[in-house]
């Protein structure tokens, strides 16, 4: 089990944050079946009103789908919270060793990234906590809205801020290790960057006042152009050692990680999208999103085969899924709950809009999503008992 491990500061790596990240992302994907299948005309979400309207309607069955998802949903996000106060606890002993400050002038210094990181992940997954167990709430939501724009552009000057002293020292001292860099590690970066350009698209979407809309679509855009281009230097840094060196086992399970960051990515570009219909009266073609979402999961289909690939020959994602998970190997959660939010938004807002006839083979498709869903639980449920 985790506690042990981090209580006394000894053997605590910030990796272990990538656990309360992964409680946070299935929260969500298990949310996002309540958005796409249950009605909410009068929200674009659904909110704890919503369900309880749709629940005097709503069949057995119907009931029953809905108090799972409900449920699983909110412990999810109770175990992220969890995590994430454990995970303080236990960085705080850890910045007393001398092992701190061997990471501090490492490689692995771009650990550090996952505290903004998860923190950025905790607020979304606190906002949809709020969505569901909150009567209301939506009827206050342009009070909100101010001060989420404001926890996330705190939460991303401070992300800015670490980044730049990690390279500021890097780049200055010289002596950074790039035949040690071969795996994605450094994608924590921009993968921060990216979970707080979605955070703020959500306001820039929702919104129905134009100053919110419009200051939250900036810092949208400029953290979503941050986190594109920090991804492409640290991905082509990344991939020279890995293709003159190869890749060690523990960092192979990093090479998956391309696939939430063009899923939060994606999303904010959706969202976008949504603002400039719904604000300033832009039509959107549905054909255009539903190409989008193509494009989308060609790229996750281009890192899960990469990735995938080395997994397999190195023995590394049996070892993750079995008997041998490291704390690293959290960092596989990630991409699974990524392809599975994919997979949701190209079926609902991509393939039903230009192809209604497809909507019969919805069900389905949701069944196999959810039976996906419970084995990316079972294996993340193992990490955590294993570590």
């Amino acid at each position: 089990m985790m506690p042990p491990h981090g209580e006394s500061g000894r053997n605590y790596t910030p990796l272990y944050l990538l656990a309360s990240l992964g409680a946070g992302g299935m929260a969500v994907a298990f949310y996002l079946h309540l958005m796409f299948l249950t009605p909410h005309p009068d929200t674009p979400v659904p909110t704890w009103d919503s369900l309880k309207a749709f629940w005097k309607i709503a069949a057995a069955w119907e009931r029953i789908a809905v108090a799972s998802v409900w449920s699983i949903t909110l412990l999810l996000v109770l175990l992220h919270c969890a995590l994430l106060i454990w995970n303080a606890r236990a960085y705080r002993a850890f910045k007393r060793t001398t092992a701190y400050n061997e990471l501090t002038g490492s490689n692995a210094t771009f650990q550090r990234m996952a505290w903004p990181l998860t923190l950025a992940m905790g607020m979304n997954a606190g906002f949809v906590a709020a969505l569901l167990i909150i009567p209301g709430f939506w009827s206050v939501i342009e009070h909100v809205f101010p001060w989420a724009i404001a926890a996330f552009l705190l939460l991303g000057l401070s992300a800015l801020g670490m980044q730049a002293s990690i390279l500021g020292a890097q780049l200055t001292r010289g002596g950074f290790q790039c035949e040690k860099n071969n795996n994605l590690g450094m994608m924590m970066s921009p993968f921060a960057l990216a979970m707080i350009a979605v955070g703020f698209s959500g306001p820039a979407a929702m919104s129905g006042s134009t100053p919110t809309v419009l200051v939250a679509a900036v810092l949208c855009v400029t953290f979503f152009v941050m986190a594109v281009l920090s991804s492409l230097v640290y991905l082509l840094t990344a991939m020279r050692a890995i293709f003159a060196l190869g890749v060690n086992q523990d960092a192979s399970q990093t090479l998956l990680v391309g696939v939430p960051i063009t899923t939060i990515l994606g999303i904010a570009a959706y969202r976008l999208a949504m603002m400039l219909g719904h604000h300033f009266g832009v039509v959107i073609p549905p054909v255009l999103l539903f190409l989008g979402f193509v494009a989308l999961m060609a790229v996750q289909w281009m890192f899960i085969l990469f990735g995938a690939a080395i997994l397999w020959r190195n023995d590394m994602l049996r070892k993750a899924l079995s008997d041998g998970p490291t704390p690293l190997s959290f960092a596989l959660v990630c991409p699974g709950v990524g392809f599975v939010v994919t997979m949701q938004f190209f079926i609902h807002r991509g393939l039903v809009a230009v192809a209604p006839e497809s909507a019969a083979v919805v069900p389905a498709v949701t069944a196999v999503i959810v039976l996906a869903q419970i084995g990316l639980v079972v294996a993340y449920a193992n990490m955590v008992k294993r570590q």
